[in-house]
């Protein structure tokens, strides 16, 4: 399955290939130093709201590569055969859901999460990073709810993790890990979703229990959240392809 990547070659393989290039990242993402220390002379920096304008500006060539995640990478080198993988990672993360240091829970949330077999969170990932929409339905929130309800700021256009349709429904791996989680527990979830760079400040201010939306665990971020590290990540690069191969679902490593 992971063979027809190594068919796509993708324009730039070395960082050293990225000096003199313009590269992009969402606003508000904090990651100039980082990739300043692999090329040292990037052309210029540009930013967008969204992952889907970061794609648009590669794939119309406003942009030489774009940084995101491996969730976002897979995604869309599952979808279009004009993108590709940059081959070298910028640096190795973990993808986390954040909870308000004063939400009286935690505990339990953390023990539900660890109870879902690691496989079974894999399937959720490779799901919705597939190219197969057919696949991507959410569960519905059968239970009764005894415990309560849980409020959770959720980013609205971080496909595949977290994203919402044109209907306004919630989709993606993390609202469906999530209510995993609330099933073992029995809450109903109320999903808020809002822009990325809104979630953590709706959880200080207490409008939320809790936040999710390729929320990447940081020190910084640790001070004011209190994360559930839930699947590794790392933060990559995504380039143009050379040239296409054959159609079909394509998986990068994990």
């Amino acid at each position: 399955e992971g063979e027809a990547t190594a068919e796509r070659t993708p324009e730039y393989a070395s960082f050293e290939e990225l000096n003199g290039k313009t590269i992009s990242m969402l606003t508000g993402a904090p990651f100039e130093s980082l990739i300043s220390s692999k090329i040292p002379d990037v052309k210029e920096y540009t930013y967008y709201s969204s992952p889907s304008e970061l794609l648009m500006a590669l794939r119309t060539g406003k942009t030489d590569a774009f940084l995101n995640n491996t969730a976002i990478a897979d995604l869309y080198v599952n979808q279009y055969d004009d993108v590709a993988h940059f081959p070298e990672p910028l640096k190795e993360a973990v993808f986390g859901l954040g909870f308000s240091k004063k939400y009286e829970n935690i505990a339990a949330w953390e023990t539900a999460l660890t109870e879902i077999p690691a496989e079974n969170i894999e399937a959720v990932w490779n799901k919705w990073t597939s190219a197969d929409e057919s696949k991507k339905i959410m569960p519905k929130q059968t239970w009764k709810g005894k415990a309560g309800t849980i409020r959770i700021a959720m980013g609205d256009s971080m496909q595949p993790a977290a994203y919402i349709n044109a209907a306004g429904d919630v989709l993606g791996f993390e609202p469906e890990i999530i209510l995993m989680m609330a099933e073992k527990l029995d809450y109903k979830v109320e999903f808020v979703p809002m822009e990325f760079a809104a979630l953590i400040a709706s959880v200080e201010s207490g409008k939320t229990d809790a936040c999710a939306g390729s929320l990447v665990i940081t020190e910084e971020r640790q001070k004011v959240l209190h994360f559930l590290p839930y699947h590794e990540t790392a933060f990559v690069l995504i380039v143009r392809a050379k040239k296409s191969s054959g159609a079909g679902d394509r998986r990068f490593g994990g």
